[in-house]
């Protein structure tokens, strides 16, 4: 299964509601017309009707079996998903962004970094998390920053400013 976001608000009286998409924005447009999606601890799927992108990362939805404000307001947190190999595009485009999850972080002055453990798409700026000894370091997610991706061994050489790695550190 694959987290797509969370119910955020109701819209009218009907039943419809958006849900928050917590994907990379230039993929939000993937989500429109989506067919199924599951409900947080729930592995019955529920039948989309309609969903559209309104607002970049909103995707407004109507759902069969959800019909008044009141059952909204019941979902409204719970996390959304979608099931993997339902929707192929959406599949191809997550596991592109995501391919450099567990690569090495080379940097050209400092050496190696650390390891990619997440990459947070749900910001404006997307980060890359990296760990590093005893540390976390945020990242911009900048293809500026991008020298050489080497997927046969996994690494990545980042060019990054002077600083950023103690400055962006947990």
């Amino acid at each position: 299964m694959l987290h797509i976001g969370h119910i955020s608000k109701s819209h009218g009286l009907h039943g419809l509601f958006s849900i928050k998409l917590s994907v990379p924005r230039d993929l939000c447009h993937l989500f429109n017309n989506l067919k199924t999606i599951y409900l947080e601890n729930n592995t019955k799927p529920l039948t989309v009707s309609s969903s559209v992108i309104n607002n970049e990362i909103f995707l407004k939805t109507k759902v069969a079996g959800i019909n008044s404000r009141e059952d909204v307001k019941l979902l409204l947190r719970n996390n959304i998903y979608i099931k993997n190999g339902d929707h192929t595009k959406i599949d191809q485009a997550i596991n592109k962004k995501n391919k450099l999850m567990n690569f090495k972080v080379i940097d050209t002055i400092l050496g190696e970094i650390g390891i990619i453990k997440r990459i947070e798409f749900d910001r404006p700026q997307a980060l890359l998390i990296i760990e590093s000894n005893d540390k976390t370091i945020l990242v911009p997610y900048e293809q500026s920053f991008i020298i050489k991706i080497n997927d046969s061994k996994n690494e990545i050489t980042l060019n990054l400013p002077e600083g950023i790695t103690d400055i962006c550190s947990e």
